[in-house]
């Protein structure tokens, strides 16, 4: 099974992130859409077959950012010609220029957006979540 493990320090403004094999976070702002790099291991249960301690890798986030995971149902969803969903591109066009982003309406865009692209309805284990920084410095949402 993969996985992402966050974690938000108490004084805000990163996440920290172990990577089982998942497909990696996008972070969503007025500049439009990236992908964070992570640093990918085994999927859970394989890891004894990685001798290597998994490694940490650490982000900075602003406010104005929404924080998107998504399971690689949504990001394996094809059209008709056979094109998987560009998640990247599509979240840019949308949101690219906007201020005030907030997770609930990145989450909707997405899960939307991605069922109309797929040529396939499935219930797969399609899941997209949205985490935002708060105002505060110490707050999640």
């Amino acid at each position: 099974m993969t996985a992402l493990v966050l974690e938000f320090p108490p004084e805000g403004g990163e996440v920290r992130i172990v990577d089982r094999g998942h497909p990696s976070p996008v972070v969503v702002g007025p500049q439009g859409a990236r992908r964070l790099l992570t640093a990918p291991g085994l999927p859970l249960g394989l890891g004894v077959m990685a001798p290597d301690a998994v490694d940490t890798t650490v982000h900075l986030l602003k406010p104005s950012e929404v924080l998107l995971l998504h399971t690689d149902v949504v990001s394996e969803a094809r059209n008709a010609d056979g094109v998987f969903y560009p998640v990247l591109e599509r979240l840019g066009e949308r949101f690219s220029g906007r201020r005030a982003i907030d997770p609930e309406t990145v989450v909707s865009f997405v899960r939307a957006d991605a069922e109309r692209w797929s040529t396939r309805s499935d219930n797969d284990d399609r899941a997209v979540l949205g985490l935002a920084l708060d105002d505060g410095p110490s707050r999640q949402r």
